[in-house]
């Protein structure tokens, strides 16, 4: 299983985000928000947390936050609708209950709902936003008191240790080594190893050079007025043309030639070209509202 990051986070301003998706295919991937998902037409696999499921058009399926999961659609015209949201909307987050199976067991006319969050995300009325995470709350409301539920474990499991890893990672690149990782994580250093690497398709080498061309990334981005010395520095790196040969390695393009505005990807697939699944690019992205 790849484990990817997608940098999803809601902005404040807007706890919800409607998206329709034909013929949807990506890589285990995790991100904070919570997702309703429903099948319009066609079937769907999921992985959720190392479970298959599979569902069919009418069902709906609940992926909680930093939830490890992936789709594939089992035609090419299978349609999905999702709704993401901000998991505090409904308190789903920090404990609580969640419903025990993901792929929920009564129907719920999600196409309904979607339409109408929509309208109000167009029409821009008066309180809007408001409307818009009250017509929500109400829809889980009735799905959890339908739904046989269970309360969230306060143990964390490893893929989850891991993305806490990854997290703290990209918090103190600067400072990080393989051993710092490994104590992190309590594994001995060589079965942390082929973990790391099992669960996320790349090395735990080529992670923190990701994080830490990052950093370097957004103090690009930033105008900032260190020297490329100093932003080496502060991202971890010994020398500068290590900065210089791994930056242009992850980014394609050196340090002081880097595009103004350029957005490094969440994929960590992409430093492992045998991860990558060609078919991901036949998913399309029919329409999308929100942040």
């Amino acid at each position: 299983m790849i484990i990817n990051r997608e940098d999803r986070r809601i902005r404040e301003d807007s706890a919800i985000r409607l998206e329709r998706y034909k013929n949807s295919q990506n890589m285990p991937h995790w991100h904070y928000e919570c997702e309703l998902l429903y099948v319009d037409k066609g079937g769907l696999d999921v992985m959720c947390n190392q479970n298959r499921y599979r569902i069919a058009a009418g069902q709906t399926f609940f992926i909680d936050g930093k939830t490890i999961h992936s789709m594939n659609a089992l035609s090419p015209d299978t349609e999905v609708t999702m709704i993401v949201f901000d998991p505090y909307i409904l308190g789903f987050s920090d404990g609580g209950l969640t419903p025990e199976n993901p792929a929920l067991e009564n129907n719920y006319d999600i196409p309904a709902l979607y339409l109408r969050l929509k309208d109000e995300y167009l029409q821009k009325r008066q309180f809007y936003r408001r409307r818009m995470t009250a017509e929500l709350t109400v829809a889980l409301i009735d799905i959890l008191r339908a739904e046989k539920l269970t309360e969230r474990k306060p143990t964390v499991n490893t893929a989850e240790r891991v993305i806490d890893l990854m997290e703290d990672v990209s918090l103190n690149c600067d400072s990080y080594d393989f051993e710092r990782a490994a104590a992190f994580m309590n594994m001995n250093p060589s079965y942390f190893s082929r973990l790391f690497h099992r669960l996320t398709g790349i090395t735990f080498s080529q992670y923190l050079n990701f994080a830490r061309c990052e950093r370097a990334v957004n103090l690009l981005n930033g105008k900032t007025r260190l020297t490329m010395t100093e932003i080496a520095d502060r991202c971890g790196f010994m020398t500068i043309r290590n900065f210089n040969r791994i930056f242009k390695s992850v980014t394609g393009f050196s340090p002081s030639s880097l595009p103004q505005g350029y957005a490094l990807t969440n994929r960590y697939d992409a430093l492992n070209e045998a991860s990558r699944n060609p078919t991901l690019n036949e998913c399309l992205l029919l329409e999308s509202f929100g942040a």
